[in-house]
């Protein structure tokens, strides 16, 4: 029963014209630092973005919104022009590239500048 109440939850958010790929079961309380990544289809510098993220993918929660979907204009209006946009707990990090260092840097994996 439990585990149809978390698919069931899992398809709302899917159908809530979001791309949602949870890396970690489903928690409404995670310590994890929550990685939003605002992206579309056909952007290469998305998809290299993606390949960094992953290699995260332990450490984060992750989410993927995809900005050309129904329902996320406010979302295509801010960054058409500037995908792919990096979130970290809901703060602007990072737009156009995303590389390793800004991810250590922002997970505080980095200790010393």
């Amino acid at each position: 029963m439990a585990l149809s109440r978390s698919i069931l939850s899992l398809a709302r958010r899917v159908t809530v014209n979001r791309l949602v790929f949870s890396i970690h079961p489903i928690q409404k309380f995670s310590s994890l630092p929550k990685i939003t990544l605002f992206t579309k289809k056909d952007c290469p510098l998305c998809e290299e973005a993606k390949e960094v993220i992953l290699q995260y993918r332990n450490k984060i929660d992750y989410e993927e919104v995809d900005i050309l979907c129904p329902g996320n204009k406010e979302w295509f209006d801010l960054y058409q022009f500037e995908i792919p946009v990096l979130h970290i707990n809901g703060k602007f990090v990072a737009n156009g590239h995303v590389d390793e260092y800004i991810m250590n840097k922002e997970l505080g994996l980095i200790q010393n500048e």
